[in-house]
């Protein structure tokens, strides 16, 4: 742990408290941490700490609550020159969801996002498609917006039905992200214990780029949670998600970076174990948050 490691292990020794290394893969798509909270694995963690690597250095970023939902249309298949009287289109239920989902974007708030593909759509363009899936991800900052957004869209989805005859069946596809609590004063801590490691300039969460989703998220609703992104100080810009990023974050500048968040989060933690008053402030500013 940079140095610190030893220091940090003697004082846990003497203050009675542990540090533990959860390990969290697939934080996005299928989402390990919303089952590990689903287990109980962090009700009694007193805060939890997590850093990513991003283009930007940021103590408070925005992780959007979402949804993945898929839903599969069934109708009737029939020769679409011979009989087309016969069938039930189910591809033209998926393609009246869509077109009902694009006219709801003109009035959903700025911070949702709805984005989806068509899965399945039949096997033969002379047979009326009786099998039709699609997937959609639907995002907002707050839980109880995304609920909103989840009754509209499974709406949508009955009504394409009530149009073409077909029946329809959805379901989670993935596993559901919790927009991100940030807790002030654990933010107010890293950004001073950052830039005692010389990094800066950094944005606040109104500076942020458009977000993403991560079951960080769901953490943060069960304990105090910091969760901190980090730029390797490299002439390449750091694209995640891209096949360029690998290069980077396997890189000397990554590693600095990592070493220099090490240092902070390990200050932390003292600071925590050592002042009573500073947990209350950290509990406070969880609990008021909801």
């Amino acid at each position: 742990m940079c140095g610190c490691g030893d220091i940090l292990s003697q004082f846990c020794n003497e203050k009675k408290f542990a540090v533990e290394v959860i390990g969290t893969p697939a934080e996005e798509t299928f989402g390990a941490k919303y089952d590990m909270v689903e287990a109980g694995i962090f009700d009694n963690v007193s805060v939890a700490f997590q850093a990513h690597l991003n283009d930007i250095n940021c103590c408070e970023p925005v992780s959007l609550a979402m949804n993945s939902v898929s839903f599969d249309f069934s109708g009737k298949a029939a020769h679409a020159s011979q009989f087309p009287q016969h069938g039930i289109n189910a591809l033209d239920s998926v393609n009246l969801m869509f077109a009902g989902i694009n006219a709801m974007r003109q009035h959903i708030r700025s911070d949702a996002r709805i984005h989806g593909i068509i899965t399945s759509g039949g096997q033969a363009a002379n047979i009326v498609p009786d099998k039709a899936s699609c997937s959609f991800s639907f995002r907002a900052k707050d839980k109880q917006y995304l609920k909103e957004l989840r009754k509209r869209i499974i709406n949508i989805a009955e009504g394409a039905c009530l149009m073409t005859g077909a029946s329809m069946e959805y379901h989670d596809c993935e596993n559901p992200f919790d927009n991100i609590k940030n807790n002030k004063v654990l933010s107010d801590m890293a950004l001073s214990e950052l830039s005692e490691e010389g990094v800066g300039n950094f944005v606040s969460s109104a500076q942020y780029p458009p977000p993403g989703s991560s079951d960080i998220g769901n953490v943060s609703h069960v304990c105090p949670c910091l969760y901190v992104e980090l730029a390797p100080e490299c002439e390449d810009t750091l694209m995640i998600h891209d096949d360029s990023a690998l290069d980077i974050v396997n890189s000397g500048a990554s590693y600095i970076t990592m070493e220099k968040c090490i240092k902070a989060f390990c200050r932390m933690v003292l600071q925590i174990a050592e002042s009573d008053s500073l947990m209350k402030n950290i509990k406070n500013d969880f609990y008021i948050k909801g």
